[in-house]
């Protein structure tokens, strides 16, 4: 699976109990979604290694407590301590069609003037920001953060979003 395909979920906190329960610390965002997911990733030595959930209990403020599978105690679990946890783009979606902007991949930018920004290439999470990852002039990427006090249109048939960017975002690319 190439990276890409990878979007953050959080980051293990710390180990709760002795049974192999972790600590999750979650991106907002991404709050409602996880208890839809069976399998993630983590990131150990710069590898997206794909665990098995078996048990999962929200405990509030984005925070998670996880067990994988074949992982149930401590000493197992405290090499994860501090890794990212990851899920595939395409499980997120179709746990979650609707919540998530990831459908706007491939998707035109346009500004407010009708003037073309570049294609959106991939959707990063960020923490408390989603932010769109925009194929600009000479293979240059620029971040805009989808607020959605600054969209103005989605056309999903033409795949074009139109958004009235702050002054300056124009000139970036």
């Amino acid at each position: 699976m190439e990276k890409d395909e990878l979007i953050l979920l959080g980051k293990i906190i710390k180990i709760h109990g002795h049974e192999g329960n972790v600590m999750i610390a979650l991106e907002t965002q991404f709050s409602e979604e996880i208890d839809e997911l069976e399998l993630v990733f983590i990131k150990v030595d710069g590898l997206a290694v794909p665990f098995f959930i078996s048990s999962l209990r929200d405990l509030g403020n984005n925070n998670i407590l996880v067990t994988f599978d074949g992982y149930e105690s401590k000493e197992k679990v405290a090499e994860f301590i501090g890794c990212e946890i990851m899920a595939s783009i395409t499980s997120l979606e179709e746990s979650s069609p609707d919540s998530l902007p990831l459908f706007l991949r491939g998707f035109s930018l346009i500004d407010s003037e009708g003037n073309r920004v570049g294609r959106v290439n991939k959707i990063a999470s960020y923490p408390m920001q989603i932010m769109l990852v925009i194929g600009g002039k000479d293979d240059r990427e620029i971040l805009i953060p989808l607020n959605t006090e600054w969209v103005t249109a989605i056309d999903k048939k033409k795949k074009i979003i139109q958004m009235a960017l702050p002054d300056g975002f124009n000139s970036i690319n």
